[in-house]
């Protein structure tokens, strides 16, 4: 289904994102900056857990929720849990296509 959907953008970046996964009104801005200030072809984000269907509450007003930093390239750890990233991914569409997308 990803593959499938990428072929429909057009932009030089795609972003794939879980349906129960929710954005921060800045998150698609950040990856660009990270993107550019790195060179990296994929990134991914910190977890904010939440409960219920209603988007996470405003982090400038409440105490921020539980939060999971991922390690990147830590594969030994990533046998045991994922340390890799989450399910909402920034990559560069020629980085895409060379992992087989």
């Amino acid at each position: 289904a990803r593959n499938l959907g990428a072929t429909y953008g057009q932009g030089e970046y795609i972003m794939f994102m879980d349906e129960d996964n929710y954005a921060k009104p800045e998150e698609i801005a950040t990856f660009v900056k990270a993107a550019l200030g790195s060179g990296s072809g994929l990134l991914t984000c910190f977890v904010d857990y939440f409960q219920g269907v209603d988007p996470p509450p405003d982090p400038s007003r409440h105490l921020h929720p539980p939060s999971y930093m991922f390690l990147g390239n830590a594969l030994e750890l990533g046998i045991q849990k994922n340390v890799l990233g989450d399910a909402n991914m920034f990559v560069r569409r020629p980085a895409f296509t060379a992992a087989g997308g």
